[in-house]
């Protein structure tokens, strides 16, 4: 099975991952991240490696970090070529619960994650546009 972590300024990805389990249940090998403003780059990395680990169960990790150019990217970025690891960024709630349907069926962490990119993106709409197609 395919580890997740998310990685975030804040606690935005253990509220992701709490509200996730909300909806969906437990969600097996994903673990939070979180970084805060007076953590050095060497701690952080060191984390993740270690989070990465702990979440890898032989078919990768898929790094969720919260937005691209950020610490959290930046930090995962560096690590992607030392580990099994994938990191898609812009992290959203529609990608998380995807990812807890997709990934029992799909063992490939390239493939996952370009199905999370699409799945996230696809789930950004203004809601008034929406609404006015519907009277069309």
């Amino acid at each position: 099975m395919i580890g997740l972590v998310l990685v975030s300024h804040g606690q935005l990805g253990q509220v992701l991952l709490t509200t996730a389990t909300e909806i969906v249940g437990p969600i097996e090998a994903a673990k939070a991240l979180t970084i805060e403003r007076h953590h050095a780059c060497e701690e952080i990395q060191t984390q993740l490696e270690e989070t990465i680990e702990a979440m890898d169960e032989g078919q990768g990790t898929l790094i969720l970090a919260d937005m691209f150019g950020g610490t959290a990217c930046n930090v995962s970025l560096r690590i992607v070529e030392s580990h099994s690891v994938e990191v898609v960024t812009g992290m959203n709630l529609p990608m998380l619960l995807k990812f807890s349907t997709e990934r029992k069926q799909n063992d490939d962490l390239t493939a996952l994650s370009q199905l999370l990119r699409y799945y996230g993106q696809r789930n950004i709409m203004v809601a008034g546009d929406v609404l006015k197609e519907r009277e069309l």
